[in-house]
């Protein structure tokens, strides 16, 4: 049976979470009502619990050897490749968002700024703390630059968009084969 990368990966997620759910229990309750004998009792309970561990495996087993399957997949596909691109353009996207509202700079206005705090030296100290300011802050990216920054913010967006396109139809089109056994304990389960 062939199914897609997209459906390969819900199965292998349903199986590991079904795995996770069983509710293999290792106590039995006695009843002085029961009709079973306390060994009858314990041997149902003892065999149930070999039951639920052993489908308990089989999913597990069922679902990495899945993950496996899609891994390799993925190689063959272009997908690990795909992966790093959108990774990369998401880590330079974190570093220019830090521009993206960056001002550009008018060396007008910090000349004037600069001219007056070089004046002020020259007068009494009136700051708060007893000392004249003897720095400014000011914007230093040209606007050239900051369009800049803002037109690359949009081109990642794009090259982004484009990549995450590739990667659904990847997805939606490459097939990989499940095993027998992996049918068979999706059947069991309920999963297909």
């Amino acid at each position: 049976m062939q199914v897609t990368l997209r459906k390969a990966s819900a199965l292998s997620e349903a199986a590991r979470d079904l795995a996770k759910s069983l509710t293999a229990n290792n106590t039995v309750t006695l009843s002085v009502y029961q009709s079973e004998t306390v060994s009858e009792s314990i041997e149902s309970q003892n065999t149930n619990f070999q039951a639920e561990m052993s489908n308990a495996q089989d999913l597990l087993l069922t679902s990495f050897g899945l993950r496996k399957n899609i891994a390799d997949a993925n190689v063959k596909a272009g997908v690990n490749d795909i992966l790093t691109d959108i990774a990369y353009l998401n880590a330079y996207e974190n570093i220019l968002s830090r521009f993206k509202n960056s001002n550009p700079s008018n060396v007008e206005v910090a000349q004037r700024q600069f001219v007056v705090m070089r004046d002020r030296l020259a007068q009494p100290i009136q700051s708060a703390y007893g000392r004249h300011e003897t720095e400014i802050r000011v914007d230093a990216l040209s606007q050239e630059v900051v369009e800049n920054i803002k037109q690359q913010l949009l081109n990642i967006s794009k090259k982004r968009n484009e990549l995450n396109e590739k990667l659904l139809g990847i997805n939606l089109t490459t097939k990989i084969d499940l095993s027998s056994e992996a049918v068979t304990v999706l059947t069991r389960n309920n999963l297909i």
